[in-house]
């Protein structure tokens, strides 16, 4: 006789195996007479809602009951045969994972009440997709007798982020192992930086060559291992270890077009130059002629004295001539000051109207203005020109309002005079003006010109340079000499210093050269450029500009020191090492 389950609080219905843990009442009834069976673990109630032990058909105890099997003795109590179970039973199984290193990556947890015939996937990923990869795949049945039967499997496509189990029918292991990527970074050695600059690659992959760095002046010769000079083919070498590569550069050789108007270049003036060349320019030669400089156009109107460090671009430079015979000429300028008003338009504040000699380059000079500093990126800035015979020339300086009141207590007033020699041979005041300025710092007193005059240079009253005081005390004198029969004003020549620091904090001269100028003439050093250098500004003896001297003894300096750069050390190991700073061109500290 077969027999029914109708209550089901330990059976899963549809899979018909039994729940794990559980505990309540298992009924059932003859397929035929609809009659029970008494279950002598439990209360079993009758067709009428009461206890129907003694009219049952059969006895049944349940012998044993361990997680998915259990077993029943069913007894007939009426001298029925053939009794048994319409549902089947089914085992339950499990699958265990497990993924290496611990911590480095993530798989499915441990499955359990897996039943027979069903499909499993297990998903695996590691903690850092970018720096890690999938090194191995275990898979095998969870055997005691056979530790062999877990073993690696290729890794694929299809089952580098999971592994499928199809058809389960016993316990299953499966093992990741997941590691570390190599790293390869780009330096771009002064060029535009690469992006990205550090990529992590699988060991015995090659790393993907990024786009060519860019820099100004050099060409890009390609890539470098750190510490070689032999060049590293990306597309087609293996990376078996962490990986450094440098760009390197050659530097572009520039040309130099001498124009020299019919005249002779100086064999010192060279007809190429780098980025990394300092050129001053020689003297070229004409018969009948007097050199008055080199010119960046043909129309003579920029002077240029050399090329200094970090220029690029071919250059052409024009030569200028005077011709001997050519009377010396003078003619009136003028120099004018602006300063910005309140609703941002400018007013000129002072004008003065001086003499030159014609097609002599003059400079305006500077002024200091209380609450007010100068605006050198002005659009109509003019502060140098060359004199011109009917006195065109204007030069002008624009003054910007400061954002802050200057502090009444950081300025003070003081004088410059000028004297002019009469005939007798004694000296009259031929003007003084009250200027302003820090106290503290050392002020120079600007130069005029005197239509018939020659400063002297060597007058014991000359005072030219001195230090602002707060009891506006300081004053500054200039004497001029009436000019004797020769035109020519006499020249001197005078020096250009550049100095930069070494690893142990002193100067050394880097670059050095000669120039000429007209006595009594302020000159000025213009600005060199050195990689992994920036001017130091405050260097007590650095003198940017100055009047030249009729004994040659004029020397102006510039001083340049170490940039310094942060150093950032990625461990990747969970650990902290603190940032260094370290100058340019020297080696790091252990």
């Amino acid at each position: 006789e077969k027999i029914n389950i109708i209550n089901l609080d330990l059976v899963d219905s549809t899979n018909s195996y039994v729940l794990p843990n559980t505990s309540g009442n298992l009924k059932f009834t003859s397929q035929g007479s609809g009659s029970y069976i008494y279950c002598s673990t439990s209360d079993n109630m009758g067709p009428n809602g009461t206890d129907n032990k003694d009219n049952c058909d059969a006895y049944l105890k349940v012998e044993t009951f361990t997680h998915a099997r259990f077993v029943f003795t069913f007894e007939s109590k009426n001298g029925g045969t053939n009794i048994s179970f319409v549902k089947n039973y089914k085992n339950f199984h499990k699958i265990t994972t497990k993924v290496t290193p611990t911590g480095g990556g993530t798989i499915t947890n441990s499955l359990t009440e897996i039943k027979d015939g069903e499909s499993k996937d297990i998903t695996y990923a590691p903690k850092n997709a970018n720096t890690q990869y999938l090194k191995s795949i275990k898979v095998g049945e969870d055997k005691n007798d056979n530790p062999n039967s877990i073993q690696e499997i290729p890794i694929t496509d299809d089952n580098k982020n999971k592994y499928s189990f199809e058809n389960i029918n016993t316990d299953y292991i499966i093992e990741v192992e997941y590691a570390n990527k190599l790293r390869v970074t780009f330096d771009s050695n002064g060029g535009t930086e690469v992006t990205p600059n550090t990529q992590y690659v699988i060991p015995n992959d090659k790393a993907t060559k990024p786009e060519d760095p860019t820099r100004p002046g050099y060409t890009f010769n390609g890539w470098v291992k750190k510490g070689t000079n032999t060049q590293f083919d990306i597309p087609n070498t293996n990376i078996t270890e962490n990986t450094d590569l440098v760009a390197q550069w050659t530097p572009i050789e520039y040309r130099i077009t001498y124009e020299t108007d019919g005249g002779t270049n100086s064999p010192s003036n060279p007809p190429t130059y780098t980025i990394n060349s300092v050129v001053d320019f020689k003297e070229p030669t004409k018969d009948g002629y007097v050199f008055k400089g080199w010119y960046t156009d043909p129309e003579l109107t920029t002077q240029i004295y050399g090329i200094p460090l970090g220029t690029t671009g071919d250059k052409t430079i024009y030569a200028k001539w005077e011709d001997k015979q050519t009377n010396q000429q003078t003619a009136s300028y003028k120099v004018e000051y602006y300063k910005e008003t309140a609703n941002g338009t400018y007013e000129i504040a002072s004008s003065e109207t001086l003499n030159g000699q014609v097609g002599a380059t003059v400079s305006c000079p500077e002024r200091t203005f209380e609450g007010y500093e100068e605006n050198k990126s002005h659009t109509d800035r003019i502060i140098s020109g060359t004199v011109k015979e009917d006195g065109s020339l204007v030069l002008k300086r624009y003054y910007d309002l400061k954002e802050e009141p200057a502090n009444p207590n950081t300025t003070s007033n003081y004088t410059v005079e000028f004297y002019k020699e009469t005939s007798d041979g004694t000296y009259e005041k031929a003007s003084s003006e009250v200027l302003e300025g820090e106290i503290g710092t050392t002020v120079t007193c600007p130069t005029r010109t005197f239509e018939g005059y020659e400063e002297n240079t060597n007058h014991s009253d000359r005072v030219i340079s001195g230090t602002i005081t707060e009891d506006g005390r300081l004053v500054l004198k200039r004497y001029y000499d009436l000019i004797s029969n020769n035109p020519n004003p006499s020249s001197a020549q005078y020096k250009l210093e550049y100095y930069k620091q070494t690893s142990d904090g002193n100067y050394e001269i880097a670059t050095t050269s000669n120039q000429e100028g007209i006595v009594g003439n302020t000159v000025t050093i213009p600005e060199a450029n050195y990689e992994g250098y920036k001017e130091n500004t405050s260097n007590s003896n650095r003198l940017v500009s100055g009047e030249i001297k009729a004994d040659g003894s004029l020397v102006l300096r510039r001083y340049y020191d170490k940039i310094n750069y942060k150093v950032t050390f990625d461990p990747q190991n969970n650990t902290t090492i603190p940032d260094q700073t370290v100058p340019y061109a020297e080696k790091l500290p252990l």
